[in-house]
C-alpha cells in the first residue's frame, strides 16, 4: 500500500464522521488504532470490514483492544461474529 493509501486509512480511522465511527465506538478506535495499523492495513473501513478484520486477527490483538471489543460485543446490535470472538464481559 502506498503512503497515500495508508494516509487515507488513518484519516478514516481517526475522523469522527467516517464510516468507521458508525461501526466502532471511539473507545475501540483509540484502543485498537495500533492493532488496525498492524493487522488491518489494507482494509477499507465501513460495512463491518474493520470489525471483521479484528475478528479474523483476534489472537494477535492487544489486550486493551480485546477488552474494548468485548465491551462492544455487549451491544444488542453487535455482529454475531464479534460476540463469538470477543464475548461480552
Amino acid at each position: 500500500m502506498t503512503l497515500r493509501g495508508v494516509s487515507a486509512v488513518l484519516i478514516l480511522l481517526s475522523t469522527p464522521g467516517a464510516t468507521l465511527a458508525a461501526d466502532v465506538p471511539p473507545e475501540v478506535r483509540a484502543a485498537c488504532m495500533a492493532d488496525a495499523k498492524a493487522h488491518c492495513r489494507g482494509v477499507i473501513p465501513g460495512g463491518g470490514r474493520m470489525v471483521a478484520c479484528f475478528v479474523k486477527n483476534a489472537g494477535a490483538l492487544s489486550e486493551g483492544c480485546k477488552l474494548e471489543l468485548s465491551k462492544m460485543s455487549c451491544s444488542a446490535d453487535a455482529p454475531k461474529d464479534l460476540k463469538a470472538a470477543f464475548p461480552c464481559g
